[in-house]
């Protein structure tokens, strides 16, 4: 043992029972930060591992549901496309049966004549936004956005032409109306389009169903 002996205010009362030297207590502190230096990089390491597992759970999650939406939104589409396509095959049959018989069918009425004020209410009501935005400068992203759609919109429910189009919309060039529709038609093919198609038709049946209204009020 050596004949050099730790101070006892500086080592534990087991150390000074033993005989323990400065070495030998040197040493034994510098074990004794090794052993909490691993300890604590051990545990730093499953925190960082427990914290990877909840992030892959929660992207996982998010992934799910991200696909369950647009598979209902799938559905939902092929369920109209299917409910139409047997509506046509019905009024089909219907028109084959009276010609059989002899008779002669009503031509249908005409659709009714959208204006473009109606189609941007619409639009307003759905996104919960001021109409008279739509017709304004303001360019925020909520506003442009609707804008954008109620154009596309215009051009699909409407005859009037690019530059007609933009005239009701505080009087915009044909080819702000142009890069709003191709806007809208862009975002249809991208992820997430299925629920725009969703949205778009839910607002298209919101118009037709007002418009009939409205010919119906001005009917003789």
């Amino acid at each position: 043992m050596s004949d050099i002996i730790v101070r006892p205010d500086s080592a534990p009362a087991w150390a000074l029972a033993r005989g323990y030297s400065s070495l030998q207590m040197e040493e034994w502190r510098r074990s004794r930060e090794r052993r909490a230096r691993l300890e604590r990089e051990s545990e730093h390491a499953a925190r960082q591992a427990e914290e990877r597992r909840r992030r892959q759970a929660a992207a996982e999650e998010s992934r799910r549901f991200e696909a369950e939406r647009r598979a209902r939104a799938v559905a939902e589409a092929e369920e109209r496309e299917r409910q139409r396509a047997l509506e046509a095959a019905a009024a089909a049959a219907a028109r084959a049966a009276a010609r059989e018989a002899g008779e002669q069918l009503d031509a249908p009425p005409e659709p009714p004549r959208i204006p473009i004020w109606l189609i941007q209410r619409v639009v307003a009501e759905y996104f919960k936004v001021p109409m008279a935005d739509l017709s304004s400068a303001r360019r925020q992203q909520t506003i442009v956005w609707p804008r954008q759609v109620a154009m596309y919109l215009s051009r699909h429910l409407t005859p009037r032409s690019y530059p007609d189009v933009g005239s009701r919309f505080g009087g915009r060039d044909h080819t702000t109306v142009l890069h709003g529709v191709k806007k809208v038609e862009w975002a249809l093919t991208r992820a997430g389009g299925a629920q725009l198609a969703v949205e778009i038709e839910a607002m298209r049946a919101a118009i037709l169903e007002r418009a009939e209204i409205l010919a119906r009020q001005v009917r003789p």
